[in-house]
């Protein structure tokens, strides 16, 4: 089937949950490496891996599905069967095949989470060192606000 390892994508599942951006990229792309030549279905699943993360990464699409992952049980078992069932449907390609499994198991994943909702990252309180260096970038001068 595919050449994806499930325990680095799982880790990678559990990034994104986390909102570990950053760390959830090297993952990713340690991901694609292992993966190597591409066959439909695989590169239909790193899309969706892909798509999860630039999603997160903007911030800005309430209307993505993984913005809205802060279901009950019920829910996301409703959802992991949906994309299972659509997973195995000879319907679709196997690149869509590959998508729904990518999504699947990120059902999986957020059903073992203890916190079902993507959270923000902690806020950083910003250091009056933060703001200097911050100030500088804008090119504020001493006494401007940032």
């Amino acid at each position: 089937m595919m050449p994806v390892s499930l325990l680095l994508t799982t880790r990678f599942l559990q990034l994104l949950t986390q909102r570990s951006i950053a760390e959830a990229e090297r993952v990713l792309e340690r991901i694609k490496e292992k993966a190597g030549i591409q066959d439909e279905r695989t590169m239909g699943y790193m899309a969706a891996l892909q798509g999860a993360l630039i999603a997160l990464k903007s911030n800005d699409d309430r209307y993505a599905f993984i913005m809205r992952t802060d279901a009950d049980d019920k829910s996301i078992n409703r959802f992991k069967n949906e994309f299972i069932r659509h997973e195995r449907s000879e319907i679709h390609s196997d690149y869509d095949r590959g998508y729904f499994s990518a999504w699947a198991e990120y059902m999986r994943v957020l059903s073992k989470t203890a916190s079902r909702k993507v959270t923000a990252p902690p806020e950083k309180k910003q250091t009056t060192l933060d703001k200097f260096e911050e100030s500088q970038k804008l090119g504020l001068e001493d006494g401007d606000s940032v």
